[in-house]
């Protein structure tokens, strides 16, 4: 059984339930959290910074400062860009982004990382890695792969903030093979399948399991944003949202709608809890999205329950 196919299973059986003792994950038995300090090791897939102006809201970040504050809940954020490589000198990570709505953790340039008060950290994979399984090597460095590269992340980001929950942002995949020529011919109900189903998401899968073989017990967790991105994009409700709405190439580098988006699903994974109910949604953010906002918040976080190990255990959540 494919993860959609688990999936749609697992929200039947969560509408149809009564009893909340009965589903091992829902509101009632997480515990939402009212403050994230959280460090990004990210890409453009989470920070986009573009010219000209507005440059904020093709930045995930930006937007969960506003959801935070709509909901009332403690937001800052430090990150730094690069790919998974780009990190491991521990010695040189400093914050790099800021952010008009929200503050930064990290005030005094030159401390170290380690001296910051984080409660969580969030890195997103390069996402032109999975024509092959993590555990193989780089085409350029036959001693190390995105494995080695994730584990060496994971074991110096814990060890300068122990017991803190470690996130791998799933970032949704290229869009330059098999999907057309962008943005004309574009195949976009394809490459929605394919990042719902298909060997790109199994590819963060196959990350998380081989992280936590490799660490038993870690708090590792992985936020399937690729995965709900396509699972809402490629809904009927959706399908006047062009190529150009959503993306600006096919890196692909997305509008702000696919920001706003994207950041739903982050704000849910990491407050475990939905995104505020009531939160006013700028025009730049496509009308099809706005006017759906309420169903949005419920798909979003049945999406997010569903995500879970073949034991019943959340993938997401703790």
């Amino acid at each position: 059984m494919t993860w959609f196919s688990r999936s749609i299973a697992l929200m039947i059986a969560f509408v149809g339930c009564t009893n909340a003792t009965e589903n091992p994950i829902n509101e009632t038995t997480l515990t939402p959290n009212q403050s994230v300090r959280i460090y990004i090791f990210g890409n453009s897939l989470i920070d986009h910074i573009v010219t000209p102006e507005p440059t904020e809201e093709k930045r995930v970040p930006h937007w969960l400062g506003l959801l935070a504050q709509a909901a009332q809940t403690e937001f800052l954020v430090d990150g730094t860009y690069g790919f998974i490589r780009d990190f491991l000198d521990f010695n040189n990570i400093q914050p790099q982004w800021t952010y008009t709505t929200a503050s930064q953790v990290w005030e005094e340039p030159g401390d170290p990382f380690s001296a910051q008060d984080y409660s969580a950290l969030l890195f997103s994979p390069t996402n032109f890695l999975q024509y092959q399984g993590p555990d193989q090597a780089y085409f350029d460095d036959p001693n190390e792969t995105p494995l080695s590269a994730s584990l060496s992340l994971y074991d110096q980001s814990i060890a300068a903030h122990p017991n803190v929950p470690f996130y791998i942002y799933e970032g949704w995949g290229e869009m330059d093979g098999g999907y057309g020529t962008f943005p004309g011919t574009i195949n976009l109900s394809t490459y929605h399948q394919n990042m719902i189903s298909g060997t790109y998401p199994d590819w963060y899968t196959d990350l998380h399991d081989q992280m936590l073989a490799a660490r038993p017990g870690a708090n590792i967790r992985l936020i399937p944003v690729s995965r709900i991105l396509s699972t809402i994009l490629n809904q009927s409700t959706y399908s006047s949202l062009s190529v150009l709405d959503l993306y600006e190439d096919d890196a692909p580098h997305g509008q702000s709608t696919l920001y706003f988006l994207a950041s739903l699903i982050t704000y849910s994974a990491i407050y475990q809890q939905m995104p505020p109910e009531n939160f006013d949604i700028p025009n730049t953010v496509e009308s099809v999205i706005r006017d759906n906002y309420p169903a949005l918040r419920t798909l979003i976080w049945q999406e997010l329950q569903a995500f879970q190990f073949n034991d019943g255990r959340s993938r997401v959540f703790n």
